[in-house]
């Protein structure tokens, strides 16, 4: 668990730091708003074990019954960012969660023996707002959107 949680925090930082190159987050929210929701979330088999405020990024890593996850906060931008880049991420399906379209995806960074990861990445246009769920592909889809139908802000 100790492997797959260092891949994941390495793999959410090095995401976060390529796709913002530090432009500060301009969302409605504050870290105080994202770090109650994200930790109030109520799910069986819920932890949120950390969260951090970058000035680009607000971001949350968890478990949900010994499976790991990080959810964070971009600037709206982010997802054209993420999205061109298809050598990371490959949008295969997209829907709407709470009236918010959603891209559902995996990453495609694999190689090396970094764990393979689903990537949900939501938008919220009114609060200039990104949300970007990564979690072990074992952590069931419907977990995911779970998780985004109770971010509310």
């Amino acid at each position: 668990m100790k492997k797959t949680l260092f891949f994941l925090a390495a793999a959410f930082l090095s995401i976060f730091m390529k796709a913002q190159d530090d432009a500060p987050l301009t969302a409605t929210i504050t870290f105080e708003q994202f770090d109650k929701v994200v930790k109030g979330i109520e799910l069986d088999g819920y932890n949120c074990f950390l969260t951090a405020e970058d000035p680009s990024v607000f971001s949350a890593l968890f478990t949900v019954n010994q499976l790991n996850g990080s959810l964070g906060a971009f600037n709206l931008d982010f997802y054209d960012m993420v999205s061109s880049d298809r050598d990371n991420f490959t949008p295969v399906k997209e829907y709407e969660i709470n009236g918010h379209k959603a891209y559902l995806g995996t990453n495609n960074n694999i190689a090396g023996g970094e764990t393979p990861m689903n990537v949900l990445i939501i938008l919220y246009p009114e609060q200039k707002l990104t949300i970007m769920i990564n979690a072990e592909v074992a952590m069931p889809v419907d977990t995911l959107d779970e998780i985004v139908r109770q971010i509310n802000f």
